[in-house]
């Protein structure tokens, strides 16, 4: 008869640790101070076992950490408040306004340059009409893209900007309307014809 595994999980580490150190903290670390706060916990209790995670408590996901003993706990507990820990900075998820304001800016100038806006508006316009979902759409736009050599996007995906601003300040891109020839007013970003009008399939 096969012996079952035994897997050490994370509660059974909690059963065996009783002694618990709130973090006061609900907020992801940085990479950093996740370190130092394990080697912190290392140092205190001398290489041997301790637990750092989170747990629910109130309704909230809370960091904590477990400890062998009481004297380990009240190191940590004292560490913890001489270095303001649960004040640490909160690591940045994705980009922030300014920059995806700025990214918007230098990319729309690029494709107005290189005529990359009007093919990967036109790619995804013409997916669209034909009923694909969005997901093709989106892919299409992105293929429409690749021949050119677009600036650094870190983390932006720039066909996707391209039609959201399209689709913002140009939405009869979309609908089929065509703004009467001889009109008068233009908005200030308007284009030539031979460049503006996305909607053209010559």
């Amino acid at each position: 008869m096969a012996k079952r595994k035994i897997v050490d999980t994370s509660a059974k580490k909690r059963r065996r640790l009783p002694y618990v150190v709130d973090l006061h903290r609900t907020e992801p670390f940085c990479s950093a101070d996740w370190r130092q706060l394990n080697e912190q916990c290392r140092r205190i209790t001398n290489g041997q076992e301790f637990w750092v995670g989170q747990v629910l408590r109130d309704g909230q996901w809370r960091y904590v950490a477990h400890m062998a003993a009481a004297h380990q706990a009240d190191a940590l507990k004292d560490w913890l408040w001489r270095e303001r820990f649960s004040a640490r900075r909160i690591p940045k998820f994705g980009p922030t306004k300014e920059e995806a304001e700025a990214f918007e800016r230098e990319i729309i100038a690029w494709g107005i340059r290189t005529g990359a806006l009007r093919r990967v508006v036109q790619a995804f316009r013409h997916a669209y009409r034909e009923g694909q979902s969005l997901h093709k759409c989106r892919t299409l736009s992105q293929q429409a893209m690749r021949p050119y050599l677009p600036p650094n996007m870190e983390y932006f995906d720039g066909s996707r900007v391209m039609v959201s601003w399209a689709e913002r300040e140009h939405y009869h891109w979309f609908n089929g309307y065509r703004p009467w020839a001889k009109e008068a007013f233009r908005p200030p970003d308007w284009y030539p014809p031979d460049d503006a009008y996305a909607h053209s399939e010559e």
